[in-house]
């Protein structure tokens, strides 16, 4: 990714033209906000998700499959990293609305999994937890690796205030929910998720259809292609989906093209 297509991507994800309505559900100096202003540890965590999602969380890919189908021009990475970032950035009345946003959405998302599969719904407690999952650990190796590691105090810190934030925003409770809240308990939950192959008929073909899109003229299938390093995207995913790895990055020395323009801040 070079930094005019990042800059391309900051643009359409925002400008954020007003100011938030309190300093939000985190203070001021979280580590979360911290690592989270340059923007491509973000965009690049929330692709690898996708993709992991494409391959181990059938109702998601399903749900992103039919969403496609009645909105062709819907991207699901913007309305993905849109809603992280507003729910990490912006205040609690902007979370609250996301979340009325994504509940509204969703609840009209539902049908029948291949294979006998069982019945699914995108409010399913199950599939916002899966989803969940798949985004912070992919985000936290993302940052790890392009900007510095946490130590395991740090990263249960991360883990915490995602929670408290990304979390809520994505309609979870985590006093009712079995919500990450450790470096630990993230990487058990992780590692359950892509335990096994899910592919559904449909997941080859919506995940080639979400490459050919364009996102303020930058490719979807670029920003794809540049999180499938190893230690990011499993193998399993990779064989599934058909994906040739790209090289394990180097941490980068962020300019300022690379932070998220939001004057929420």
């Amino acid at each position: 990714m070079n930094p005019r297509d990042i800059e391309r991507l900051i643009l359409a994800i925002g400008p954020f033209d007003r100011p938030p309505s309190d300093q939000g559900l985190l203070e001021p100096d979280a580590l979360l906000r911290r690592m989270s202003g340059p923007a491509l540890p973000v965009f690049i965590g929330v692709a690898a998700a996708i993709q992991t999602m494409a391959v181990h969380a059938p109702a998601m890919i399903h749900a992103i499959h039919d969403t496609m189908k009645r909105y062709p021009h819907l991207n699901e990475w913007e309305l993905l990293t849109r809603g992280i970032l507003y729910a990490i950035f912006g205040g609690s009345r902007e979370v609250e609305v996301i979340s009325q946003r994504a509940h509204a959405a969703h609840s009209q998302l539902e049908g029948e999994l291949d294979n006998n599969g069982g019945y699914w719904t995108a409010v399913d407690p199950e599939v916002i937890l899966v989803t969940y999952v798949a985004l912070m650990w992919s985000i936290l190796r993302t940052q790890e690796t392009l900007i510095r590691p946490l130590s395991d105090k740090e990263a249960d810190r991360w883990c915490k205030e995602a929670a408290a934030s990304v979390g809520v925003s994505q309609m979870m409770d985590p006093a009712t929910m079995p919500v990450p809240l450790t470096r630990a308990t993230l990487e058990e939950a992780y590692a359950e998720l892509i335990g096994e192959p899910r592919t559904q008929a449909c997941t080859v073909s919506t995940y080639q259809a979400m490459c050919r899109q364009e996102l303020n003229g930058v490719s979807m299938g670029k920003l794809m292609s540049a999180s499938t390093w190893e230690g990011l995207l499993s193998q399993s995913v990779v064989e599934e989906l058909g994906i040739t790895r790209c090289p394990v990055p180097q941490p980068i020395e962020f300019k300022a093209v690379y932070y998220c323009l939001m004057s929420m801040q």
